[in-house]
C-alpha cells in the first residue's frame, strides 16, 4: 500500500500556426502552417533547430527541436526537423534562386498555407526525463524582485472545449470549436529521484484537503513503482485548515519529527512558520534543481518567499468564482449581472421566488470571512494598497482601506447573500446550492468536483466572475496558491521529503494533479499537457478557470497579528456585531501592535 489515509474529524486539433514570423528568413512569415513549414524550409534549404526559435526548446539533440513558439501572445508547439551543426543556419543561397523556387513551388505552397495542423504525430522516440515545461505565454515577474502586485499565475496556452450537456462555460464566452484531443497519458516524462531511501521508510503528510487524497495517492504510489520502492507516504487529512493548523502548531511546539511534509496556507503562516523555525527553506533544493523552481509561476514564488528564503511550493493555482445554476437563471427571466446593482436586482427576483440569491461558506475556515474584503480590494484596484497596510506602509483606517471595508459591509449586510452563513461550511453551501436552494454559490475552483457530484444530471452549471463594483470597473476574481508544501525542520529525512514534494507538485506532478482535481496548474504547461488534463476531465468548466485564473488579485495577508485580527473583525461584521470603521479600527491597532515588519516577502 503506497498511501495510508488518515481523517481526523468529521480532440481534435491541440494547435494552429498563425504566424510563423519568429522563423528567418522574413518571406519564411507566409507559410503558415505545419505543412507548408516543412514544404518552405525543404524548398529554401532551411532545417531549423532550437537555436532558431526565441524560447526554450523542449526535448530537443541534434537531430530533433521541439519548441513553443509565441504567435499573437499565445503559445503553439511545432515540431520541426533538426539537422546538423551546418544546417543551424540559413543556407546562404542567392536572391534570385530563392525566388525562382518560390515562383515554382507557389501552386503547390498555396494549397498548403492556411490548412489546419495535422493531429499529433506518433512519437518516435521518448522525450529526456530533464524535459522542460512550455515557458508561459507572458512571462511572469522573475521571482526574488520586488512584489509590484498581487496578482498570482499566468496565461496558458489557448485550449477549446466544447460544452458538454449540462455543463455551460463562463458565462458570455462564445462557443468553442470543439474539444481538444490529448493524449491518454501524461505527456511529461517521469524524473527519477536524486536521493533515495536505502531501507523502507514512511514519510508523513499532514494536511487539510481531503479531496486532494486520491490524486496524492496516484502520484505517490507511481513515484514508489518508477521512483524510489523504499518510500511510502502516509497522509493525514484534516478535515479542514484550522484543525490541521492547530495540529501543526502543537507539533511544532513538541519539537516532533513528524510530519515530515507540511501542507500551508500562503501569507501569515509561511511568516510564522519560518521564523519561528519550523519548516525548512525551499533554496537549498531549488540550487540542486533549477528546473523544478523554473517549473512554477514566478509570482507565486515571490508570494511564498520571506527573508528571501522560499518557504513552500504551490502544488495548484486556485481561483474564486461565482458558480450559478443555469436553468434557474432562464426560468426566473434573470440575465447574468456585469454590476453589484444588477446582481442586487437578481437577488430581489431570487428573493422573491425564497431562493437564496448567493450561498458562501463563511464558518470553512479562517480564510473565508475576509474572502469579501479581498473581493472589494481587487475589484476597486486598492489590492496593492491592502499590501502596503498589511505590511505596516499604510493605516488600515486610511481613506482606501475604509473605502474597501465600507464596500464590504454593504455585500456582507445586503440581501444578496444568503443569512446564517457563519454556520455554514463548504459541504453544507454545496448542499444548499445543488438542491435549487440558491440560485449562486460564492466559491473557490477548488470546489468543482465536489459541486459536480453534489449536482443532479439536468443541472446546467456555470460560472462568472464576481460583478464590477463600479460602473465600468473590473470584475474581481480572487487567486491564490491554495494548498502549498514544505518540510519539517524536524524531519529526519528532509532530503527524501523533498522528493516526494517534486514528485507531487514539480514538472510532471503537476500535470497529473491538476488533471485529477480540475484545479489550474502550479505554473506554466504545454499545451499537449493541457490536452490530456482535458481528456482526463471531460469538463468544459476548467478552461474557463484557467482564462479567468491570470486576472485574479491575491487574498494573502502575511502579518499573523493582522491575520488574526481581520478574522475575528469580519466574523463580527457577518454577525452584525461590527461595523467597518470598528473592524478596521480593530485592524490598525493589531498592525502597530506587531510593530515594524521583521521581514519581508518577494
Amino acid at each position: 500500500m503506497v498511501a495510508t489515509y488518515q481523517y481526523v474529524g468529521s480532440t481534435g486539433v491541440l494547435w494552429s500556426c498563425k504566424s510563423a514570423s519568429i522563423l528567418r528568413p522574413h518571406w519564411f512569415n507566409g507559410c503558415t502552417n505545419w505543412l507548408s513549414r516543412r514544404l518552405c524550409g525543404w524548398l529554401v534549404g532551411m532545417r531549423p533547430t532550437a537555436q532558431d526559435w526565441p524560447v526554450s526548446s523542449q526535448g530537443g539533440g541534434a537531430d530533433h527541436a521541439t519548441a513553443y513558439a509565441v504567435s499573437d501572445g499565445v503559445q503553439w508547439p511545432a515540431s520541426l526537423p533538426g539537422g546538423t551543426e551546418e544546417d543551424s543556419s540559413v543556407a546562404r543561397y542567392s536572391r534570385r534562386f530563392v525566388l525562382r523556387t518560390l515562383v515554382a513551388a507557389l501552386p503547390v505552397t498555396l494549397l498548403a498555407c492556411g490548412q489546419a495542423a495535422p493531429a499529433a504525430a506518433p512519437k518516435t522516440e521518448a522525450k529526456p526525463a530533464d524535459a522542460k515545461p512550455a515557458a508561459p505565454a507572458a512571462a511572469a515577474s522573475p521571482a526574488g524582485t520586488p512584489l509590484a502586485g498581487a496578482n498570482i499565475g499566468g496565461a496558458q496556452p489557448a485550449l477549446s472545449a466544447s460544452p458538454a450537456a449540462g455543463a455551460s462555460p463562463v458565462a458570455g464566452a462564445s462557443p468553442a470549436a470543439g474539444p481538444a484531443a490529448g493524449a491518454a497519458t501524461n505527456p511529461m516524462s517521469f524524473k527519477a529521484p536524486t536521493a533515495k531511501a536505502s531501507t523502507p521508510t514512511t514519510l508523513t503528510f499532514w494536511q487539510y484537503v481531503p479531496f486532494h487524497n486520491d490524486i496524492q495517492k496516484e502520484i505517490a504510489a507511481e513515484y514508489k513503482e518508477k521512483g524510489d520502492p523504499n518510500v511510502t507516504l502516509e497522509i493525514t487529512a484534516y478535515p479542514a485548515l484550522n484543525e490541521q493548523r492547530t495540529a501543526i502548531k502543537a507539533a511544532m511546539a513538541a519539537a516532533s519529527a513528524t510530519p515530515d511534509i507540511i501542507a500551508l496556507e500562503p501569507g501569515a503562516d509561511t511568516v510564522d512558520y519560518l521564523t519561528n523555525g519550523g519548516v525548512l527553506s525551499m533554496n537549498k533544493f531549488f540550487e540542486q534543481d533549477k528546473e523544478f523552481k523554473d517549473s512554477f509561476w514566478p509570482n507565486a514564488l515571490q508570494l511564498l518567499t520571506i527573508n528571501g528564503q522560499t518557504v513552500s511550493v504551490p502544488a495548484v493555482t486556485n481561483t474564486v468564482v461565482v458558480y450559478y445554476n443555469k436553468k434557474m437563471f432562464a426560468d426566473n427571466g434573470v440575465q447574468v449581472p456585469e454590476t453589484w446593482d444588477d446582481m442586487k436586482k437578481a437577488a430581489g427576483v431570487f428573493n422573491g421566488k425564497g431562493i437564496a440569491p448567493v450561498v458562501f461558506a463563511t464558518g470553512e475556515d479562517r480564510n473565508h470571512p475576509i474572502f469579501p474584503f479581498f473581493t472589494v480590494a481587487g475589484g476597486l484596484k486598492l489590492d496593492t494598497k491592502m499590501r502596503d497596510a498589511d505590511l505596516g506602509k499604510l493605516e488600515w483606517t486610511g481613506a482606501e482601506m475604509m473605502q474597501v471595508a465600507e464596500k464590504t459591509e454593504e455585500i456582507i449586510k445586503s440581501d444578496v447573500l444568503i443569512k446564517g452563513s457563519l454556520g455554514l461550511k463548504q459541504p453544507d453551501a454545496i448542499g444548499v446550492f445543488a438542491t435549487g436552494k440558491a440560485a449562486m454559490f460564492w466559491a473557490g475552483q477548488w470546489l468543482r468536483t465536489s459541486i459536480r457530484q453534489a449536482i443532479p444530471p439536468d443541472f446546467d452549471l456555470a460560472i462568472f466572475p464576481f460583478p464590477s463594483l463600479t460602473p465600468g470597473g473590473i470584475k474581481p476574481v480572487l487567486s491564490s496558491t491554495g494548498i502549498t508544501l514544505t518540510v519539517n525542520s524536524k524531519s529526519k529525512n528532509p532530503e527524501l521529503a523533498f522528493e516526494m514534494i517534486r514528485a507531487l507538485t514539480g514538472v510532471r506532478g503537476k500535470v497529473t494533479y491538476s488533471s485529477g482535481l480540475g484545479i489550474s496548474p502550479n505554473g506554466p504547461v504545454s499545451a499537449e499537457s493541457l490536452g490530456f488534463q482535458m481528456t482526463r476531465l471531460k469538463d468544459p468548466l476548467y478552461p474557463e478557470f484557467l482564462k479567468l485564473q491570470p486576472t485574479g488579485t491575491s487574498r494573502i495577508i502575511f502579518t499573523p497579528q493582522v491575520q488574526e485580527a481581520m478574522y475575528q473583525g469580519f466574523q463580527g461584521m457577518f454577525t452584525g456585531s461590527k461595523n467597518a470603521k470598528a473592524v478596521m479600527e480593530e485592524v490598525e491597532a493589531a498592525s502597530k501592535k506587531a510593530g515594524e515588519r521583521k521581514f519581508t516577502v518577494g
